[in-house]
């Protein structure tokens, strides 16, 4: 990119891709007595606009090119019109506007400038309606996209993407742009009815949630009321970003996500606060191809005028498309180029031809071709170009322009001196790019050009208004030029001689010199009264273009510059070229003549001018003698003169010392002032033929100065003087002095020169070292030389001496004094004269109160050993530590210390409200002040009404629902008056009281403000409790509060449930809850709960919803089992659940150390170890009782085996039924553990707990004795075949709680076990227990 520069008004440059290129300058037309014209001028393809601070007017002016366009010329800005449809809309172009296509980029070219303006204004008037703004031309249809766009405003824009045209009655998200005084910028997002349509009104919640904040320390961030700034505000389904384009790089100013339901955002509407604002959208019409294409012929034919065609259009591509331009005249190609974009965005391209030599029209053929998978091309503003165009704005006001594409401005800036402005431009042209003046009104006359840092006049003028021609003989930009050969004077702008030439000059600016000759006459003899000059050589110069001279002559003259008649040698003129001697006359002696040669031109004159060549001589007469010379001197002068009776003969002699000369016409002699002392000169008296020298030597003086004197640090206590020698001891060498005195510790800001002495050290040498020094200190050193009979001047010269590298045991600190303020401490620490090095005072200071636990750390370099140490909580407790360390880390010990801050006025109470009131009282609640400032002794309430002025002191009393907060109530007041309170606190031992809080409020009963801190919670039981916290402010006394339950998903949204709960003044509590009972409640059913205050009327309601949960899986009845063959049988019926479900199923478990319950993640939360899950149920359709077997694959038509082998003899453990009911994300699982020969045990499961069952044994054990005992009464003669009863009883281990799994058969049985009858009718009775 090449070198930008910004001139306000007249500026050119010819570009192919010129947006790169951004150069412009402003002319002011300033006639005399005649009104300002401004015009704004640019070379490149960007943007320019007038910009005025204060915003009144838009001043949206188009530019338009310089020189005009002739009338019928092609230039099409791609518009819905005919023009564009008959000529542009050929296949595949077609017509797409910015918002419709694919990209969206910013443009900062002259299409910019005709691009609508929308201006915001700010009535000042309290509770108008405000102005919004809407785009009607952009409506916005797509779910994603980028807007574009350019504003001028001081702070407090607001952009609203709404769903309907009036953000009031619209939902919008709402941009607030350098808002809240400029201080800040945010996001919200509001329903509708939400955003105030008046002035001095407030959003509501939660409209004036802030979803993005963002600070800004620093004023202006972005937005600048004096220029445009460009943005982009787009919206890619939840996300919205607002950023801003500046010198080609994005800076993001705000974002967020929007995870709640999106706006179906359709239209833009803008408004400005506190001041005016504009407003540009980017959005145009232009011609779209998104496919290949060989030679279509866009736009009419061109007409052929000249030699020369360029046409222009703006173009942008997708990165790997070209586009091929080709001009064609019917029966040749005259040129055909290929343009691709190395980068995104709009570019303007020209393509040009010099052949077009030929009377057909020609016509423009566009080509596409793209490896892009997504190709796309657009063609904008297509129009006939010149070689050499400009744009240019006009305006009769006093603005400022700005070039878009930089954001750059210039003004009327005052003064002019600004070089290579206009210099490498003609006369007849302005600006760094020299604007021919024809092209501008009244070819630059009075025109005052700018760029951003000065201004110049044009051409022929000056002055600070460019009202002034140039001076006399000075023409040209700037008044640089001379105008010498003129007669009298020049054109100030063009340099002509409007009056003739000087010295035989011609030309228009008299800049051609007439023919002279090349040489002087030679000097042949010379003698007393006459001299012979010889012409022989007839070379001439400036003959170029001069005829051949015909005649010459020779003049003379005296020397004497007051003689100015040249004299001819003779009358008669001589052909050129002829040779000869001239002899002159009648001379006077010794002195000097000028002779010369002079060409007679055409007419008859004589070609006389400044630059004749010219020869000298001088007549003959008698010398002095060397011995007439004298000379008599001092410390600086010499007086050369002649002995008395000196006679001169030769009318002058010069006297030259070094290049000082004089003559002899004072016969007191000549005085040469100003010379060295103690110096050798030579004088030289040179007459008309002789040259005489003398020597001599000035008296001795004073030295001078001794030079270049340096103190170098050799160490902490040691210092190298160095110095050069002087110019002159004028004497002779003595010695140096050296004195040397301590002006300074650099650790103090104080002098010790008045306290110190001086030492003084004597030398031959241009050194010496000073020894025994203090470190960290500076000193004067002074020096100066002697001669033998003079002192010189003295040099001074101060030095510092380094630090010690280690902290000094002088330096240790000492907290000699702490001064403890309100907020502050000054800190005593060290003595400055103790400080050898640079230190940094390292100071913690620590808050150890419960209100600041803070701690502030300075480091600091003192000038002094006081540090001060501000911003400091008053009535505070502070741990101090103080330590010194050098630059390198050496410390010294810390020292430390307490301190505490004083008492100052209370801080404001905060959080002032009023939480009750009635007609003639008031209670009210506030935040004490906090931090505190001091111990908190009372408050005063200044309650104003209309009728009267209430002022009490009252003493703290804490709240008693808010015990952290203090509460008064004001009695006795004027019923239903509007009453202003104000609180005020005090702090003991500080008179004053703090700055008021202020409240404003009506003495009388209204409706109470919600219940806050409303919470919905579901039990086990699935009962829902209800828990809520006392309104803020109920506005009046509350007898109860009204709890409404409503079903959501009933159409009318039904209150299904409504409960009071009583309370009064004596019952209040900070939070209340209620249990509305379960059963009444349908699961997986959304509800809305919504709670008020009634405190003679309702108040406000608090509201929540919440989702009932899972509906418990039970069992109908306890299950029932049956062995038989071997296997165990379950007879189980669950229950019907309620509501919504997913999956409904019931699992079977048995103990197993091979768990398979890795596969049900919903088993993982419960304690179930050592189970396997055996068969599993699907519950969904079924209201029978199942038949579930353990120990065999084969199940209910509903239900699956899983793993589930034959029982072995001897098995033992649990069986463990699991009921589950899911929806979407939810669980709800009951869980019942039994063993066979027990009373079943059921247990219900939530989510989180699991019991297991207890096992009741005892009696099965006596039992299992009781019959053992029994049975060895009977004997083994008298058994019989034994029932399954005594066979299961055999196999059984009931006190180990084992139950028989084997088969039970006659296989297995002995032919005389039979159990006796009694023992049968035993098991009868007591198996419905065990079972």
């Amino acid at each position: 990119m090449s070198t930008k520069r910004v001139l306000y008004g007249l500026v050119g440059l010819y570009m192919i891709i010129s947006i790169c290129q951004s150069s412009y300058f402003l002319a002011r037309r300033d006639w005399p007595f005649y009104k300002h014209i401004y015009f704004c001028v640019t070379n490149s393809s960007s943007a320019l606009s007038w910009i005025e601070e204060n915003i009144t007017e838009k001043l949206d002016y188009v530019s338009k090119y310089i020189p005009e366009q002739p009338n019928g010329e092609m230039n099409y800005d791609i518009r819905d019109d005919e023009n564009t449809r008959t000529d542009f809309i050929k296949h595949p172009w077609r017509l797409q506007t910015s918002m419709q296509s694919n990209f969206n980029h910013l443009i900062f070219d002259e299409r910019w400038e005709a691009m609508n303006v929308i201006k915001t204004e700010y009535v000042e008037i309290s509770f108008d309606k405000l102005l919004y703004q809407h785009f009607q031309n952009i409506v916005l249809k797509k779910e994603s996209f980028d807007i574009p766009l350019s504003i001028r405003i001081e702070n407090e824009g607001h952009i609203f993407l709404c769903d309907g045209e009036y953000p009031p009655k619209s939902r919008c998200y709402w941009f607030m742009l350098q808002a809240f005084s400029g201080m800040g910028s945010a996001i919200r997002k509001c329903e509708k009815g939400y955003i105030p349509s008046e002035d001095g009104n407030l959003p509501q919640t939660p409209c004036n949630e802030q979803r993005v904040y963002k600070n800004h320390t620093i004023v202006p961030t972005y937005l600048s009321n004096k220029m445009w700034s460009h943005f982009v505000l787009s919206k890619h389904k939840h996300v919205l970003r607002f950023s801003q384009f500046s010198d080609q790089e994005e800076k993001l100013i705000m974002e967020w996500e929007d995870f709640d339901i999106p706006i179906d955002v359709t239209h833009i509407i803008v408004h400005s606060k506190g001041n005016n604002g504009l407003w540009k959208i980017h959005n145009l019409d232009f011609l779209y191809a998104d496919a290949a294409s060989s030679d279509v012929n866009l736009g009419p034919p061109i007409p052929s005028a000249d030699t020369f065609v360029c046409i222009s259009m703006y173009v942008t591509m997708c990165p790997f498309c070209k586009l091929v331009l080709s001009l064609e005249d019917g029966q040749h190609v005259l040129k055909t180029e290929e343009f691709e974009l190395k980068h995104a965005g709009w570019d303007q391209i020209k393509i040009m031809t010099e052949k077009a030599n030929t009377s057909d029209a020609i016509k423009l053929l566009v080509t596409t071709k793209s490896s892009d998978p997504k190709p796309y091309w657009a063609i904008d503003k297509v129009r006939l170009c010149r070689k050499k165009e400009f744009r240019m704005l006009e305006l009769s006001k006093r603005v400022s322009c700005q070039l878009i594409s930089d954001s750059e401005q210039v003004t009327d800036v005052k003064g002019q001196s600004q070089p290579n402005l206009n210099s490498k431009c003609p006369e007849d042209a302005i600006g760094e790019f020299c604007v021919p003046c024809l092209w501008l009104p009244t070819n630059c006359k009075y025109f005052k050009v700018c760029n951003e840092r000065k201004c110049v006049c044009s051409t022929g003028y000056f002055g600070r208004d460019c009202h002034q021609p140039c001076a006399r003989k000075t023409y040209g930009h700037e008044c640089q030029k001379q105008c010498t050969n003129c007669n009298y004077d020049c054109d100030k702008a063009t340099g002509t001689c409007r009056y003739g030439c000087l010295e035989n000059y011609s030309g228009k600016k008299c800049d051609i010199p007439p023919a002279i000759f090349a040489n002087p006459p030679e000097i042949i003899e010379i003698s007393y009264t006459q001299a012979t000059v010889r012409v022989s050589n007839f070379q001439l110069e400036n003959s170029v273009s001069y005829p051949t001279p015909q005649h010459y002559t020779v003049q003379y003259k005296t020397a004497d510059v007051s003689d100015i008649n040249w004299r001819n040698v003779s009358d008669q003129n001589h052909e050129f070229n002829s040779t000869g001697n001239f002899k002159i006359l009648n001379l006077t002696l010794g002195t000097e003549y000028l002779v010369r040669s002079v060409i007679m031109g055409p007419n008859g004159e004589w070609n006389i001018n400044h630059h004749l060549k010219v020869n000298n001589f001088a007549t003959r007469c008698d010398e002095i003698s060397e011995d007439d010379i004298n000379i008599e001197t001092s410390k600086t002068t010499a007086r050369i003169y002649l002995s008395e009776g000196t006679t001169l003969t030769c009318k002058s002699y010069s006297i030259t010392l070094d290049e000082k000369g004089a003559d002899f016409s004072n016969r007191s002699g000549t005085f040469f002032t100003n010379l060295l002392p103690y110096k050798s000169y030579m004088v030289r008296v040179r007459g008309i033929q002789k040259t005489y020298e003398k020597k001599f030597t000035t008296d001795e003086a004073a030295p001078t100065f001794v030079l270049s004197l340096t103190g170098t640090a050799a160490s902490a206590t040691t210092v190298v003087l160095k110095w050069a020698e002087p110019l002159s001891i004028n004497g002779v060498f003595n010695h140096y002095v050296v004195q040397y005195q301590h002006v300074s510790y650099r650790g103090c800001n104080f002098s010790s020169v008045e306290s110190s002495t001086k030492s003084r050290r004597e030398t031959e040498n241009t050194s010496v070292t000073i020894t025994e020094l203090i470190p960290y200190s500076t000193y004067e050193f002074t020096v100066f030389v002697l001669n033998a009979k003079f002192s010189g001047p003295p040099v001074s010269q101060r030095t510092t001496t380094p630090y010690c590298h280690t902290i000094q045991p002088e330096e240790t600190p000492n907290i000699v004094g702490i001064n403890t303020t309100h907020e502050s401490i000054i800190l005593s620490v060290l003595k400055c004269e103790n400080i050898r090095g640079p230190l940094t005072v390292e100071v913690k200071i620590t808050c150890i109160s419960e209100w600041c636990k803070n701690r502030i750390d300075i480091k600091t370099l003192p000038k002094t050993g006081i540090i001060e140490v501000i911003n400091l909580q008053s009535f505070s407790e502070y741990d101090l530590e103080v330590q010194l360390c050098r630059v390198n880390g050496s410390c010294s010990v810390p020292q430390k210390k307490k301190f505490e801050t004083k008492t100052t006025v209370s801080k404001s109470v905060s959080n002032l409200l009023v939480y009750t009131k009635n007609a003639s009282s008031v209670s009210l609640r506030w935040k004490p002040p906090y931090p505190p400032t001091g111990v908190l002794k009372n408050y005063k309430i200044n309650c104003t009404s209309y009728r009267k002025e209430v002022v009490e002191e009252t003493q703290i009393r804490r709240c008693k629902l808010w015990p952290e907060l203090h509460c008064a109530t004001l009695n006795g007041l004027p019923p239903n008056a509007y009453l202003t309170i104000k609180v005020y606190a005090r702090n003991e031992a500080v008179e004053d009281y703090s700055p008021p809080r202020e409240i404003q409020t009506y003495a009388k009963t209204e409706k109470s403000k919600p219940p806050y801190d409303l919470m919905l919670n579901w039990t086990t039981k699935n009962d829902m409790q209800v828990v809520w916290k006392h309104p803020n402010e109920t506005n009046g006394e509350v007898s109860y509060f009204g709890i409404q339950v409503i079903d959501l998903t009933l159409v009318q949204n039904e209150i299904i449930d409504e409960q009071k709960l009583n309370v009064s003044r004596e019952t209040y509590d900070l939070t209340y809850n209620y249990l509305f009972d379960g059963s009444l409640l349908s699961p997986t059913t959304e509800y809305k709960v919504a709670i008020y205050a009634f405190n003679g009327e309702d108040g406000d309601s608090a509201q929540e919803m919440t989702t009932s949960p899972l509906d418990v899986p039970k069992l109908s009845d306890d299950p029932e089992f049956v062995i038989s063959n071997g296997l165990l049988k379950i007879l189980v019926l669950p229950n019907k659940v309620r509501g919504s479900t997913h999956t409904y199923q019931l699992l079977v478990l048995r103990s197993d150390k091979q768990s398979n319950l890795e596969l049900y993640p919903s088993l993982q939360e419960h304690e179930l170890k050592n189970l396997k899950v055996i068969v599993e149920c699907d519950l969904s359709q079924i209201s029978e009782t199942l038949e579930i077997y353990v120990g065999s694959l084969q199940q209910h038509p509903r239900c699956k085996g899983k793993d589930n082998s034959s029982l072995k003899p001897e098995t033992t453990g649990n069986i463990t039924i699991v009921l589950q009911n899911f929806f979407e994300n939810d669980c709800r699982t009951t869980i019942y553990t039994y063993n066979p020969m027990e009373k079943l045990k059921r247990v219900v499961v939530n989510p989180n707990y699991y019991w297991p069952p207890v096992l009741l044994i005892l009696g099965l054990v006596v039992i299992f004795f009781g019959l053992t005992i029994r049975r060895g009464r009977l004997g083994a003669a008298n058994l019989a075949r034994p029932t399954w009863r005594e066979t299961f009883w055999r196999k059984a281990n009931l006190a180990q709680g084992h139950f028989g799994a084997s088969h039970l058969g006659a296989d297995h049985l002995g032919a005389n076990e039979l159990a006796p009858r009694k023992i049968d009718i035993i098991i009868q009775k007591l198996y419905p227990l065990l079972a």
